[in-house]
């Protein structure tokens, strides 16, 4: 429950509006995130967290609210984080993501009109895999990628600027301070922990056999 390094238990026992004070002891906080101590730590020191909730989501809501922007558009369209998304075209699905799912994808990273990543050619036309994350700031681009079924294409960008604030980060010279980060990807597939364990097994199975 400590493993992040914040009391999930604790956020368990909070309703919408709720405040609260959780803590523990440097000593079985170090044993349960499995790092070394600071020497200026001493084992009887507390480590303490004020929560207030100021809102949450369902899993139900987040699949429901995600599966409401695979729409097809010819502009962008902009999410309350601040990141833009356009879908381009939609694939069968049928699966909707969560975080932990792991997701292969081509991706073309560019800022401005400098292409820095470009997956189709740096990965031999193979997509790329990437385990699928709560989103961690604003106008984080795992927002996106959690709202992509197999098969869908999408555009997502945010401006130089706002990229630069929400990642803490100085905008260097060559970037256009108009200009956005730019993502155009294809999802091609994406499974659950479960679907990848099974697979595994299978695999493991079939080598048994072969044997």
């Amino acid at each position: 429950m400590y493993k992040t390094g914040t009391p999930m238990e604790a956020f368990y026992m909070l309703s919408n509006g709720d405040s609260a004070i959780f803590s523990t002891n440097a000593d079985n906080y170090f044993k349960s995130v499995g790092i070394p101590s600071p020497e200026w730590i001493k084992p009887e020191d507390k480590f303490t967290w004020t929560i207030k909730v100021a809102s949450y989501t369902s899993y139900k809501d987040f699949i429901a609210n995600n599966a409401k922007l695979r729409k097809v558009s010819a502009t962008y369209q902009t999410l309350p984080t601040g990141l833009q998304y356009q879908f381009l075209s939609l694939g069968k699905g049928g699966y909707a993501p969560k975080p932990g799912d792991v997701a292969q994808f081509h991706v073309v990273y560019s800022i401005g009109d400098s292409v820095i990543f470009n997956s189709i050619v740096l990965n031999d036309n193979k997509p790329v895999p990437q385990q699928l994350a709560i989103p961690t700031m604003k106008a984080d681009l795992m927002e996106g990628l959690l709202a992509m079924q197999a098969g869908d294409s999408a555009k997502f960008r945010v401006k130089v600027e706002d990229f630069a604030a929400n990642t803490k980060t100085e905008v260097q010279e060559w970037m256009p301070k108009a200009g956005y980060h730019n993502w155009s990807i294809a999802l091609v597939d994406v499974k659950s922990q479960d679907a990848l364990k099974k697979e595994q097994e299978e695999r493991e199975r079939k080598k048994r056999v072969d044997k």
